[in-house]
């Protein structure tokens, strides 16, 4: 347990930067228990339960040396292991292997250099664009299949930020769901049919009554919660809440608000 804060602080620095970090419970915990102790230490890295996998078997299994870790590198194979802290320089010397993390790969061809480069910055339609130039030139059927790879990276990525858009807007999650096409209407999706498209519905959205009333709902929500942090009861806390829900009713932050309810 000692060594969970610094878990969470190598996971806070490199989440975004290629890093995969797997906590494995062995100790008998619900998933119920594993999700409340976390919460209540803020733990947000993948926690796994174990239940058929039965780790004595491996290496390091029998030394019964909690904690022990395996550093995988980027190429699969396992770089490090042990117990201790020693895997953290291990984790900073494999992710410093990745050139290109966004597209998870540790080398492309030299023709889509500059695409991936624009795509790591996240300018995706720009790396599109290059991407599709080399393939139409057909250098070299490497550069070929590195230009399709970064296509398809492309199109998945700005397909994931439309579902995602698509599911917030279904549960009115309008405070969530406006940043995200603010970003795709810009300029790092110009020219793209969905970045274009988001520009129009924003403004639609933006004019819409009900999501002007849903917005002020989850600032206001923001804000009570906000104000429970500084409460000194739960009595406090549900009055706010049962306040809140009142005065905001039928909307998703007074659903989500009713589910908080102490």
């Amino acid at each position: 347990m000692k060594a969970l804060p610094s878990n969470q602080a190598l996971w806070n620095e490199f989440k975004d930067r290629g890093l995969h970090m797997f906590l494995i419970n062995c100790q008998d915990s619900t998933k119920e228990e594993m999700e409340k102790y976390a919460l209540a230490r803020g733990l947000t890295m993948p926690i796994a339960i174990h239940l058929e996998c039965d780790f004595i078997k491996y290496d390091g299994g029998q030394r019964l040396h909690l904690p022990y870790s395996y550093v995988i590198g980027p190429d699969g194979k396992v770089a490090w292991q042990g117990g201790g802290d020693g895997y953290v320089a291990e984790v900073r010397k494999q992710l410093a292997r990745i050139k290109y993390v966004k597209l998870r790969r540790m080398e492309i061809a030299p023709e889509l250099v500059p695409a991936a480069t624009q795509f790591e910055a996240g300018e995706y339609a720009a790396a599109r664009a290059a991407a599709l130039k080399i393939k139409e030139a057909a250098p070299n059927d490497a550069a070929v299949a590195d230009a399709e790879y970064v296509v398809t990276a492309v199109d998945d990525h700005v397909m994931k930020l439309r579902l995602k858009i698509d599911e917030l807007k279904a549960g009115r999650r309008y405070h969530e769901a406006i940043p995200m096409l603010e970003a795709l209407a810009g300029k790092a999706y110009k020219g793209l049919p969905l970045g274009d498209e988001a520009g129009e519905e924003l403004k639609e959205l933006k004019k819409d009554k009900q999501v002007k009333e849903e917005l002020k709902a989850w600032d206001q929500l923001a804000k009570t919660h906000e104000a429970n942090k500084k409460a000194k009861s739960d009595e406090e806390r549900r009055t706010n809440l049962e306040k809140f829900i009142k005065k905001y009713e039928g909307t998703a932050a007074a659903e989500e608000a009713a589910g908080l309810l102490p």
